[in-house]
């Protein structure tokens, strides 16, 4: 399974890296290998100066945080929103694209 088959969907923004690839849904998340070394595993820059991330945090349980932020100067988060499945995630991302691409900065 890929989350993000289509990173066209994302224009204007750029898709900086996606390890959101070969997942297998019957497999808890924390028992993909693409979370070992990488917090963010997923980011889209905008031309706006925005940036939106999918972050990776695992504690007693595993949480995505997919955020818009500011991608100049220091971070700053503007929206976020907290999830914890895969389809969760591509739901949020697909949902907060327009918003990180109409930014107004």
């Amino acid at each position: 399974m890929d989350l993000f088959p289509d990173h066209a969907v994302f224009a204007p923004g750029q898709v900086g890296w996606d390890h959101f690839v070969d997942l297998d849904p019957a497999l808890p998340i924390e028992h993909h290998d693409i979370f070992e070394f990488d917090d963010d595993p997923f980011v889209v820059f905008y031309p706006n100066g925005m940036l939106l991330d999918v972050g990776y945090l695992l504690r007693q349980e595993p949480i995505f945080t997919v955020s818009i932020a500011f991608q100049k100067g220091p971070w700053r988060t503007v929206f976020e929103r907290k999830c914890k499945s895969f389809e969760d995630v591509r739901i949020l991302v697909l949902q907060m694209h327009p918003k990180a691409r109409d930014w107004k900065v």
